[in-house]
């Protein structure tokens, strides 16, 4: 089953600005995951969250993977990256 949409064009923004560091970043992820964990009650993402709110592991793959969970309720033709070292979401300008 697809999850459920969240954002879409109308969510076109900076959700998290590079400039305020490393750490509001994270917290920034955790909170967009943890509206996840609660709409959808997946407490099996709650580890997750937690990492989030950690320091986390110096690979930063639990920021990726909450790219990734967020890229999979989003609509299509919009995309999360980090630019510049700001989160984005915006259209996706390469598609055909």
């Amino acid at each position: 089953m697809k999850p459920l949409v969240y954002w879409t064009k109308k969510d076109e923004g900076c959700y998290a600005d590079g400039g305020f560091g490393l750490a509001y970043q994270r917290g920034r992820l955790a909170g967009l995951v943890r509206g996840i964990v609660v709409r959808e009650y997946r407490p099996d993402l709650h580890w997750l969250v937690m990492s989030l709110e950690s320091d986390g592991p110096g690979d930063l793959e639990d920021m990726f993977t909450a790219v990734e969970l967020l890229q999979e309720r989003t609509s299509e033709g919009m995309v999360w990256e980090f630019f510049s070292g700001d989160l984005m979401l915006w259209e996706n300008d390469d598609a055909d």
